[in-house]
C-alpha cells in the first residue's frame, strides 16, 4: 500500500510539474517569444490591408512566401500606382511550406492570382508544420485554419504536437534571454513596415555567396500539387515567381542555370514568371540583411518585374528553360 500510494504521489507532483512548465511555455509563447509576436502582429498589418478591398474586388494579387518576399513586394505602392489591388502575404520560411500556403489561403477569393514566391530552400525542407508555424497558430488562436488544414494542404495539423507547441525551443529561449541581458532589440524591432507589411531594416550584413543547387522534394512537389488543386477549385490561378538572391559576379551564370534547372521542375506544376534574371542578382548594394532580403530601390524594381509578367503573361516555356540551364 505505501508503495502504491508513493506511485500515486509521484504521479500526481509529475503532472502538476507538467501543467506548471506547460503554463510557462504559454507564458514565454505570449510574452517572450519576439518572433512570434512580430508575425502575429505581420499578419494582423495584412489582414488590415487586405480588408481595404471590398469582396467585389477582383482581380488582385496576392503574393506570398517567406521573408524575402515581406522585403521585396511593396503592395501599397503598386496597388497605388497601377491600381491593381495586391496584397504582400510573405511571413518567414520558419513556418513551412505548408504553413506559408495555410496562412496565405485565408486570403483568397475566387478570381485571384496567387503568386507563390517561397524561397527554393523551403521547398526541399521536410514536410509538415514546424514548431513556428504551430505556435504562431496558438498565439493568434487560428483554430479555424487549423481545421481546414487537411483540406486546403493535404497535411492535418497535429494536434499532440500542437499541445507541447508552446514549450521554448532552447535556440529561440537562449537568444531572448541573450537580447535581455544585453539589451540588445529583437532584429526587426527597428524595420520600417508600411501599411501593407512591406518591410524595409537599415542593417547591413555581409552577404554569402556560393553556388546553390536547389531541389524540389516528392513530398513537397506533392503540397503543391495539392494546393494548387485546391486553389483552381475555388477560381484562383496559381503561378510561381523565384526570389531574387545575391550571387557573386563570378557565379552568376552558373547559378542562372541551377535556377533554371529547378524552375523546370516547378514549371510542371504551375507557370512560372519569366523573369530575365532567373531569381539571381550580383550587386550587392541592392540587398540589406541576408542574401534573399531586398533594400527599399531592389524592392521597387522586384514588384514593377512582377506586375509586368503577370499583366503581359509572360511565363517560360519549357524550351527556353531547357536553354537557359544549359541543356539544350
Amino acid at each position: 500500500m505505501l508503495i502504491r500510494a508513493a506511485h500515486v504521489f509521484t504521479l500526481k507532483w509529475l503532472f502538476v510539474a507538467f501543467l506548471a512548465g506547460w503554463a510557462l511555455g504559454l507564458l514565454y509563447l505570449f510574452w517572450g517569444n519576439d518572433n512570434v509576436r512580430f508575425y502575429a502582429h505581420l499578419i494582423g498589418i495584412q489582414d488590415k490591408w487586405a480588408a481595404h478591398f471590398s469582396p467585389s474586388t477582383t482581380p488582385r494579387l496576392i503574393i506570398t512566401g517567406g521573408s524575402s518576399c515581406d522585403f521585396s513586394i511593396d503592395a501599397e505602392r503598386l496597388t497605388t500606382q497601377s491600381g491593381v489591388p495586391v496584397i504582400n502575404a510573405g511571413l518567414e520560411a520558419g513556418l513551412g511550406l505548408s504553413g506559408i500556403l495555410l496562412y496565405a489561403s485565408r486570403l483568397t477569393q475566387p478570381g485571384d492570382t496567387f503568386i507563390f514566391a517561397a524561397e527554393p530552400d523551403s521547398l526541399s525542407e521536410p514536410p509538415g508544420f514546424p514548431l513556428e508555424a504551430l505556435r504562431l497558430f496558438i498565439f493568434r488562436h487560428e483554430w479555424d485554419l487549423v481545421k481546414q488544414s487537411r483540406e486546403i494542404t493535404g497535411e492535418a495539423v497535429p494536434l499532440s504536437s500542437l499541445i507541447f507547441a508552446a514549450r521554448p525551443g532552447l535556440d529561440g529561449f537562449a537568444a531572448s534571454v541573450g537580447r535581455f541581458i544585453t539589451r540588445t532589440p529583437y532584429r526587426y524591432d527597428s524595420a520600417r513596415v508600411n501599411a501593407s507589411g512591406f518591410m524595409v531594416t537599415s542593417f547591413r550584413f555581409p552577404l554569402d555567396s556560393s553556388e546553390h543547387a536547389l531541389r524540389l522534394t516528392p513530398e513537397n512537389r506533392a503540397l503543391l500539387v495539392h494546393f494548387r488543386d485546391w486553389a483552381a477549385k475555388k477560381q484562383v490561378h496559381m503561378i510561381y515567381s523565384l526570389p531574387w538572391r545575391y550571387a557573386a559576379s563570378d557565379q552568376l551564370i552558373v547559378q542562372r542555370r541551377l535556377n533554371a534547372q529547378f524552375l523546370i521542375t516547378l514549371s510542371e506544376i504551375m507557370p512560372v514568371l519569366h523573369d530575365e534574371a532567373l531569381g539571381a542578382q550580383s550587386e550587392p548594394d541592392m540587398f540589406s540583411d541576408t542574401t534573399w532580403h531586398l533594400n527599399e530601390q531592389a524592392a521597387e524594381a522586384r514588384s514593377q518585374m512582377i506586375l509586368q509578367e503577370v499583366q503581359g503573361h509572360r511565363f517560360w516555356t519549357h524550351n527556353e528553360l531547357l536553354a537557359a540551364s544549359g541543356s539544350l
